[in-house]
């Protein structure tokens, strides 16, 4: 009976919250990538060590100028993620997800991004300074909540297919 109880709870309080987070709003404007600054015909992927765990975090760029952060994978194994973002593709789950999406803009060589955030209930804007059409750095995160988050990562990419689909109804 305690064990039911609290599930109860633990399910209410997580629905809750949920109910909170399903009006997402992304402020910046989407614009149309013509560029060639980036490519945009794999993601791009950051690694780093916390501890005795390593995680890798993957970008995808549209060329309608949406963008796509899929939670981080708790390896540096890329063949790993790939599994697990095709994976993540032939079940559908990128295309009912809200965390993660938004909108980019390039402008000369530097990057900037917003995504939802459906945990915070808000978007984050990352910028970062692109080096060529395969490397950029990420320098900083402005989160509503914690302020200016500098950030230091260096994104690769990789040429990868499938690419999730695009098309969201909340980024206009």
């Amino acid at each position: 009976m305690y064990k039911e109880i609290k599930i109860f709870i633990y399910t209410t309080v997580f629905g809750i919250f949920q109910g909170c987070n399903l009006d997402p709003e992304i402020l910046m404007q989407r614009v149309p990538y013509e560029g060639n600054e980036l490519r945009i015909d794999g993601y791009y992927y950051y690694q780093n060590n916390i501890s005795d765990y390593s995680r890798t975090h993957v970008l995808f760029l549209f060329r309608n100028g949406v963008m796509f952060n899929p939670f981080s994978y708790w390896t540096n194994d890329i063949n790993e993620v790939e599994q697990k973002l095709t994976v993540a593709h032939e079940n559908g789950w990128f295309e009912k997800e809200l965390e993660g999406w938004g909108v980019f803009n390039i402008n000369e060589n530097r990057l900037k991004y917003e995504k939802w955030s459906v945990e915070g209930g808000h978007s984050l804007i990352y910028t970062g300074r692109i080096e060529n059409d395969t490397t950029f750095h990420l320098l900083q995160c402005v989160d509503p909540l914690r302020g200016i988050l500098p950030m230091y990562e260096i994104c690769h990419f990789k040429k990868f297919s499938p690419k999730p689909d695009s098309i969201k109804s909340f980024i206009k």
